[in-house]
């Protein structure tokens, strides 16, 4: 759920369809009684199983907008409230922005750990944004991610555009100074918390950054290094592309891709459709951070969308739907985003949504690209 702004409801409608079912709506009238006032934070505290997350889809289903849940609560104590109609559907919601941004770590009977430090520091200053530069271990990164390790800058850029990478962390010599492979830098940065382990496979564990603060870390470290050269060349371009695809102008993006690619000390390459979303994962990377939350093969009508751009609360811009191609066209990712009904996941989205077709041909080195406004029903 942490994927998406103003979320819909039927995992609350099951929930309410239960024989066990019991009514916490004369909740809303607190809630509704403080929106808006100086002293509204509230913090939802109750040990594990006792309903945690049924209120917290209870309060997405009551104020989010893009639905009508009307017929959830119609029946409940909240509809006796003065207020009921007044605040029902009329607000954003982004759920779990504190998860987004600072969880991400787990053990294998603890699914969530988040950063203590940076949750603190966010309920402080009321801000989210990246505390961890405030600590020693940021010092550290800079130098790990440059070393000369055989395979070690591909990895940075994968697990950058948000790729899961392998790690083998048998021959780590648990110490900061002993490193005989990249294995041994990315179990480092495991241990350090720049990396969270998702899984485990006969060849290691499954890494993957965890969440936005530490994107924005990596970030900075690529930043006017000449070990990522292509790389942070997308990354300082990021509001100038943003902003020719809500202006749909397909030749700008394109050239965009085109000079960082083309850039002959970059370490950019391209295999196939994955490594060029890695590309375009990169290039949104910095902007993207305050304004969308991205989903990597979104399952939708007859397929997966290679990525989807889904703006976050507050923001008003168009969500973006991009399928990508391989040697192929521009106009083939087009249509068959069209032909699988791709869209069929917006079926219920009020905002404005941008169709990008993005190619590139092996052939002329070179990036093709279509943008359309969505026709949704």
């Amino acid at each position: 759920m942490g994927y998406y702004l103003n979320p819909s409801s039927p995992r609350y409608e099951k929930l309410k369809k239960s024989k066990v079912f019991v009514d916490k709506t004369d909740i809303f009238e607190i809630l509704n009684e403080n929106l808006g006032k100086e002293k509204s934070f509230f913090c939802l505290s109750r040990p594990r199983c006792f309903g945690k997350s049924v209120t917290a889809q209870m309060i997405c289903s009551y104020y989010a907008r893009c639905q009508d849940s009307s017929s959830l609560f119609d029946n409940l104590k909240i509809a006796s409230f003065d207020d009921y109609k007044k605040h029902l559907n009329q607000h954003d919601v982004a759920f779990n922005q504190m998860q987004q941004w600072y969880d991400g770590y787990s053990f294998k009977d603890v699914p969530h750990i988040y950063n203590p430090n940076s949750v603190v520091n966010a309920a402080t200053y009321k801000k989210f944004i990246s505390y961890w530069t405030k600590t020693e271990t940021f010092e550290s990164l800079q130098e790990y991610i440059d070393m000369n390790m055989e395979g070690l800058r591909d990895d940075i850029v994968k697990l950058i555009a948000g790729e899961d990478v392998i790690v083998d962390v048998s021959t780590f010599s648990n110490d900061m100074v002993t490193f005989h492979s990249k294995d041994d830098v990315l179990t480092l940065l495991i241990h350090l918390g720049y990396l969270a382990i998702k899984g485990s496979t006969n060849l290691g564990v499954i890494v993957h950054i965890p969440n936005e603060e530490i994107k924005l870390e990596f970030k900075t470290c690529v930043k006017n290094n000449n070990r990522y050269a292509g790389v942070y060349d997308l990354i300082k371009n990021t509001d100038v592309l943003l902003n020719e695809i809500w202006s749909l102008n397909s030749e700008a993006v394109a050239k965009i891709f085109d000079e960082a690619h083309q850039d002959h000390t970059s370490i950019l390459t391209y295999n196939n459709e994955n490594s060029l979303a890695n590309v375009i994962a990169i290039s949104l990377f910095l902007s993207t951070t305050n304004t969308y939350n991205v989903v990597r093969k979104l399952p939708t009508g007859k397929g997966y969308a290679d990525l989807v751009y889904l703006p976050k609360s507050g923001v008003n811009k168009p969500a973006l739907l991009i399928e990508l191609k391989f040697d192929k066209s521009a106009q083939t990712a087009i249509t068959q985003i069209k032909e699988k009904n791709y869209l069929q996941f917006f079926k219920d989205y009020k905002g404005e949504v941008l169709l990008v077709g993005i190619n590139y041909s092996k052939d002329t080195k070179t990036h093709q690209c279509i943008i359309e406004r969505a026709k949704l029903d």
